[in-house]
């Protein structure tokens, strides 16, 4: 039988070929060794007058990636599409190529479809409702037609502190999370999110966020200026430091020319509390962070890369960008920040939130 795919409710998704998910704000990968193979054997094909690496190991994962040219995939041409794509066949694209932004979770109900906003395609401009079957196209191996699971969670929750509750009992109160989140009136975010004011950083435990950003920027100290990750986290560090009233100088953008293109194939500006509220409410669905800690540190976590996302908006607007569009780049930042593994040193530190604070 099919694995019985599980959507959330009005999440909305269509490549529009921005181009953001073919740069190296995350590592184009990581690959398995069937992965890898077809990947070189695409690369004789499509570079067939010259011999040409198209795999490396990244050292920083210690796993095999795609070679990566001035922040950019080696495969994309003048066109910005995927050499692999047009002159071999779809099915030949690297597993994380053919399924980003789309993931899978396995819950005690089925398989939820999952959705990462490091994607501008996802993030600017409408895009149509995500149907079962296009989902399913793209979560389904070609070779093997099996459905690969990111995520699996049981059927108890961490709900807070040492408070486990059972599945079943935890999505009313989801349900309602998700209504109050995707949608562009009702509460605002900070409410939602149990904050106490706006741009308020959450409490953390023996550690002050300077010490965060002292500890971002060590992280980075040693690497290129130019890579496309490292300098996420630049953005990030930068937003701690400075807050609402950062006025410069900023980090570089490599990933600049994908929100360019966003920008220009949309006129039609997004409502911004729809693109930080849709980005949560896919956080909640996609269920990660019950593999590594409880409600209450989930929605601590939200809450401080909502702050982020909303500070680099605000620097980003000054250098002229669309409201929209600066929200976008803002969640696609924080986005990137909470899929990084020494993030997860930030997150063990975090207050939980009081008793009921959401809502």
């Amino acid at each position: 039988m099919p694995d019985r795919l599980l959507l959330r409710p009005g999440v909305r998704y269509e490549c529009h070929g921005d181009g953001t998910c073919c740069t190296n704000i995350h590592v184009i990968g990581p690959l398995n060794q069937q992965d890898a193979a077809r990947v070189r054997e695409a690369g004789t094909i499509v570079f067939s007058a010259r011999r040409q690496t198209v795999v490396r190991k990244d050292e920083g994962i210690e796993r095999l990636v795609v070679v990566s040219k001035d922040g950019a995939c080696i495969f994309l041409d003048d066109s910005v599409r995927c050499r692999i794509h047009e002159a071999v066949s779809p099915d030949y694209k690297p597993t994380p190529c053919r399924r980003f932004p789309v993931g899978a979770t396995g819950t005690p109900d089925g398989v939820r479809v999952t959705l990462s906003h490091r994607c501008a395609c996802v993030t600017v401009g409408h895009s149509a409702l995500l149907e079962e079957e296009h989902a399913r196209k793209i979560l389904v191996s070609p070779w093997s037609g099996r459905l690969i699971r990111d995520y699996v969670v049981g059927d108890r929750l961490r709900w807070r502190g040492r408070t486990r509750i059972p599945f079943r009992e935890y999505l009313p109160w989801e349900r309602c999370m998700l209504a109050s989140l995707d949608r562009d009136d009702g509460p605002s975010i900070e409410r939602v999110l149990g904050m106490s004011r706006a741009d308020r950083m959450p409490q953390m435990r023996k550690v002050t966020w300077e010490a965060v950003a002292d500890k971002m920027e060590k992280w980075t100290r040693d690497e290129p200026f130019g890579d496309g990750f490292s300098c996420t986290l630049r953005w990030a560090e930068g937003a701690i430091r400075h807050g609402m009233d950062w006025l410069g100088p900023f980090p570089k953008r490599p990933w600049g020319w994908t929100f360019d293109r966003a920008t220009a194939r949309t006129a039609e500006e997004r409502p911004v509390r729809r693109i930080y509220g849709a980005w949560l409410a896919d956080e909640l669905w996609s269920m990660t962070w019950a593999t590594r800690g409880t409600v209450y540190t989930a929605m601590a976590d939200m809450a401080v890369r909502y702050v982020l996302a909303t500070r680099i908006a605000a620097a980003l607007q000054r250098t002229g960008s669309r409201p929209d569009v600066a929200a976008a780049e803002g969640v696609m930042i924080a986005d990137t920040l909470g899929a990084w593994v020494s993030w997860d040193w930030v997150r063990l530190r975090l207050e939980e939130p009081e008793e009921g604070a959401f809502g």
